[in-house]
């Protein structure tokens, strides 16, 4: 079939969701019917997903232009946005702005599912612009306490000052090339030759557009005040919004060249790796150890995009989304137990183990993660985005081993778990393939930056220097140099007051009360609430 049948089932799909969304924002309408709503996404999901594998060819209609890149993200939200709709259908049940969050979220998850498919510059910013406002309003629409209208105004002004990066990008853009087509743009930049001064403000400006929605230093602030979201908002924000700078190069790396640029985005990228893994690692809050996972995954998808990689960078961040989603949208899972006997538990857990147990459990682990990435590497070939790649992959398997090692005592539970493991790493491995395969047209993956290999060995560098050295502050360090690193990672994990955000003039406020009048939406849930559960 023609691409661009494809494309319009797919838009008047989008467009039927929202039009659900709308009606369902009027009180005739009851509340059961938030489950047909809710389901109705699986449509453009199917449809998105045979377009990727069947249609022919590529389709222009308005600002609207197909293309692998596209239709992979297209089938990515899609997906996203069933599972949280429907995860939302009984999470906020009794909420009093129940009706408004779907009709937002639906908005949002629209935009966000064909802002990939848009070929015009103007329609990029308006539609990077509604999400970063709609995104603001989820924040504060069911939780209205001082928190969540900190973190929902540090979250506009933020995002806004990257949506102000991409509307000088477009108009830097319009100028150079007379164009607002980014196909034909970025045709008409490879056959030009720009002075330096103009190539240095667009890729600086092109690099502030990027980290900022992924949360990197310095603008990683929003991202960790966000804390107050609710989870199927925090589920879109960490699986949506911040791997729109990673697909933001991805799309421009036809004019993303200049050498300082590229430095410079290496650079922050490996600092918010180092600030985001240190978090994770001292936080006790669990939303928390996620956020700075989230940073510092974020910071090697951008390393990956840093030195070209940029097929690596999307696959990395598509199987980031849906993982770092599942572990929100479970994240309830992780106060089931008193916390007194989950710590107890916890800290028994290989302190019983003798040393030379311990040692040994250590070494297997590492020995079973760089034999992977030895292998990795050979089935992928030695490039620098390989060698990346391999190395995240061997930390992640020799974690796992070791968490094996300790955590499962018996012999039988030690299988499973192993078998368990070898199953993940093969379907990542399928999946991985079949992604490449289906960008291999779409996105220049195989010319890697210059200094690549510079940039490689910079990385692994620091990454073994901050784990030997971190082990070595923790055995041979006097305790209180070693307390003041953990409080010091602990603050940078906390909430404070933003550069970018005036909170002294919103803590002097009082906290806002709840309305003593019940709202007819309160009064029709009353009434119904049994037909949606």
């Amino acid at each position: 079939m023609s691409a661009s049948v494809f494309l319009i089932a797919y838009l008047a799909s989008l467009g039927l969701t929202a039009v659900s969304g709308l009606l369902f924002l009027t009180d005739r309408v009851p509340l059961r019917y938030i489950r047909v709503h809710a389901n109705l996404f699986a449509i453009p999901f199917v449809i998105a997903v045979v377009s990727l594998s069947m249609a022919a060819g590529h389709a222009h209609i308005g600002p609207w232009a197909t293309n692998r890149l596209g239709w992979v993200f297209a089938v990515y939200v899609t997906l996203l946005a069933l599972v949280v709709e429907k995860f939302s259908v009984r999470y906020l049940l009794g909420s009093a702005a129940y009706r408004k969050y779907f009709l937002a979220l639906t908005i949002v998850l629209d935009v966000l599912a064909e802002l990939w498919l848009v070929n015009d510059l103007r329609w990029l910013v308006v539609g990077w612009t509604a999400a970063v406002v709609g995104l603001s309003l989820l924040q504060r629409l069911t939780n209205r306490g001082r928190d969540a209208v900190v973190a929902s105004r540090e979250t506009l002004v933020t995002l806004g000052v990257g949506a102000a990066a991409l509307i000088a990008v477009a108009v830097w853009l319009h100028s150079a090339t007379h164009t607002w087509s980014l196909t034909v743009a970025f045709q008409a930049l490879s056959h030009a030759h720009l002075p330096l001064s103009s190539s240095f403000v667009f890729d600086g400006l092109l690099v502030a557009a990027a980290i900022a929605p992924a949360a990197q230093w310095p603008f990683s602030r929003w991202l960790l005040d966000s804390v107050a979201a609710p989870t199927p908002v925090s589920a879109v924000m960490h699986a949506g919004f911040v791997n729109m700078g990673g697909i933001l190069l991805a799309r421009f790396s036809p004019a993303f060249h200049s050498g300082w640029a590229v430095w410079l985005l290496f650079a922050v990228a490996v600092l918010s790796i180092l600030r985001g893994a240190g978090v994770a690692l001292v936080h006790a809050d669990y939303k928390r150890q996620l956020i700075g996972s989230t940073i510092a995954q974020m910071g090697f998808m951008l390393l990956q995009c840093a030195i070209g990689a940029y097929t690596a960078a999307i696959i990395h961040l598509i199987l980031h989304g849906f993982f770092k989603s599942t572990l929100f949208l479970q994240s309830g899972s992780a106060v089931t137990k008193p916390l007194a006997k989950t710590g107890s538990k916890a800290m028994a857990v290989g302190t019983d183990k003798p040393e030379s147990s311990q040692l040994l459990s250590f070494t297997f682990s590492v020995l079973g993660g760089a034999a992977f990435g030895v292998i990795y590497v050979a089935l992928t070939g030695l490039h620098s985005d390989r060698i990346l790649s391999a190395a995240l992959l061997a930390w992640s398997v020799a974690l796992a081993l070791r968490q094996i090692a300790t955590v499962a005592r018996q012999t039988s539970i030690r299988l499973i778990a192993l078998g368990l493991t070898a199953a993940v790493l093969a379907v990542f491995m399928l999946v991985q393939v079949g992604i490449t395969d289906l960008l291999r047209r779409g996105v220049s993956s195989t010319v890697l930056h210059p200094g690549a290999q510079v940039m490689t060995a910079v990385f692994l560098g620091v990454a073994v220097g901050s784990t030997f050295g971190l082990a070595l502050l923790r055995r041979f360090a006097p305790g209180v140099v070693a307390a003041r690193l953990y409080l010091w990672l602990v603050w940078l994990g906390e909430p404070s007051r933003s550069v970018f955000v005036a909170v002294r003039a919103l803590a002097a406020e009082p906290e806002p009360k709840p309305s003593n009048r019940p709202s007819q939406q309160v009064r029709e849930r009353r009434v119904n609430v049994h037909d949606v559960v």
